[in-house]
């Protein structure tokens, strides 16, 4: 078993930017991407990302229910495992059983902050069933005791996963994971 790998750099020095080449959603200028021995853009796009869960660093709510805002952050279409998922991300503010799940986000999460937003997020991607899985400074808007236990919840669901996990702060806890999950 490896670890969880964490990119920790100040504002602007382009850690999202190196998660935007990994994910395909930009090309290096120079140089190359490689995953799993081979370079990024060998990969079919579709079947990239459909093996990678994405947290963003600003999370999008949409005027829909819970469960439709899960689904749209990667979680399938399972009340369980969004329930699951939820309780490890801390979201006990809005959801502890599956009747939560048809809970409305009025004007698009607004009523919540910035850290049950990461949330909510956060559970969407660690429903989904990915070989790699990326936070992308998404856990800044939480404070470190909520953060180190979704990052043990993480830590438990990856143990056949990459992560990345891209940070500001250096609080971000080494947890133990499998560090050699492969796209084929």
């Amino acid at each position: 078993h490896g670890e969880i790998t964490a990119i920790v750099g100040t504002t602007g020095c382009g850690k999202s930017t190196l998660l935007s080449y990994i994910t395909r959603f930009a090309m290096p200028e120079s140089g190359e991407i490689i995953i799993g021995g081979r370079g990024a853009e060998e990969y079919d796009l579709e079947h990239l990302r459909k093996n990678i869960s994405f947290a963003q660093s600003k999370p999008v709510l949409f005027s829909k229910t819970l469960r439709e805002n899960l689904l749209l952050h990667g979680a399938p279409d399972n009340a369980d495992v969004m329930v699951q998922a939820l309780k490890e991300a801390r979201c006990d503010f809005i959801a502890t059983q599956k009747e939560d799940l048809k809970k409305f986000l009025i004007n698009k999460g607004e009523n919540y902050s910035g850290g049950q937003k990461s949330r909510i997020a956060v559970a969407g991607a660690i429903a989904k069933k990915a070989k790699v899985y990326v936070f992308d400074d998404c856990l800044t808007a939480v404070d470190t005791e909520t953060e180190a236990a979704i990052m043990q919840a993480v830590s438990q669901k990856c143990k056949d996963a990459a992560v990345l996990v891209v940070s500001q702060r250096i609080s971000v806890k080494s947890c133990r994971c499998s560090n050699d999950a492969v796209i084929s």
